[in-house]
């Protein structure tokens, strides 16, 4: 008599796909590299423009404020304080032309970079061509155009910030800041120029210290300046916004 045959042994059920989603994980970031400290809010921006004319562009949110001082500094331009935090400006604004000239409150003298804005959108500071359009030396590279920076520094000029500030910072270092800076812009002049060509460093002087306000437009633009940090520290002593 055959035997009974025995049911086949119960296979397990393979395992059904786990409908977990895997955490992810942020990509890890390279380290940063060191930067030279700013102000807080201060932003320098890669991109600008300008040489053509364009129409002019509205402040935003307030009315452009009017002129209550002036400076006989060729730096800078002196007007009614705005409050104003400096921020890194990706695009190119094609009223850049437009806001400098509402700002100076006279068309500018040469074709020009917008190297630090404020919050808005309005310039803070430009670097300006090394020559003018007839060949002639633009004297001044970097230009502190925004209006509450440009009274706050023009009052500390007032109070003799310019021989304070030559005597407290150390000479060493400001010698090498003008020469550094005579060398960025020198290096901008066309080749082959055989005019004139601008000297001196920052303001136009080998030693010392002329213009607090140019001093202060090239720390903002990111230059190792001594003299730009020491304005620096005393608009900060002043509670003055950047």
């Amino acid at each position: 008599m055959p035997l009974p045959r025995q049911p086949p042994a119960m296979q397990p059920p393979p395992p059904r796909p786990s409908s977990r989603v895997p955490p992810r994980h942020p990509p890890r970031m390279p380290p940063r590299g060191r930067r030279r400290s700013l102000p807080p809010g201060c932003r320098t921006t890669t991109t600008c423009s300008t040489s053509a004319s364009t129409p002019a562009a509205p402040w935003p949110s307030v009315s452009p404020p009017s002129p209550v001082g002036s400076c006989s500094c060729c730096c800078c331009s002196c007007g009614a304080a705005a409050t104003s935090r400096h921020r890194t400006r990706s695009v190119m604004l094609p009223d850049d032309r437009a806001m400098v000239r509402q700002l100076l409150g006279r068309e500018p003298l040469a074709g020009f970079e917008v190297v630090v804005r404020d919050e808005s959108g309005w310039p803070v500071v430009i670097r300006n061509e090394a020559l003018l359009p007839d060949g002639r030396p633009m004297p001044t590279r970097f230009w502190l155009v925004g209006k509450q920076q440009s009274v706050a520094v023009g009052r500390l000029e007032s109070e003799g910030g310019v021989r304070r500030a030559e005597s407290e910072v150390d000479a060493d270092e400001l010698a090498a800041t003008h020469r550094r800076y005579a060398a960025e812009r020198d290096a901008s002049i066309p080749m082959g120029h055989e005019g004139p060509r601008p000297s001196g460093g920052v303001g136009g002087t080998r030693l010392g210290v002329k213009c607090l306000h140019t001093h202060y437009a090239y720390f903002l633009a990111g230059g190792d300046d001594p003299v730009g940090r020491w304005v620096q520290s005393h608009l900060d002593a002043a509670e003055v916004a950047p």
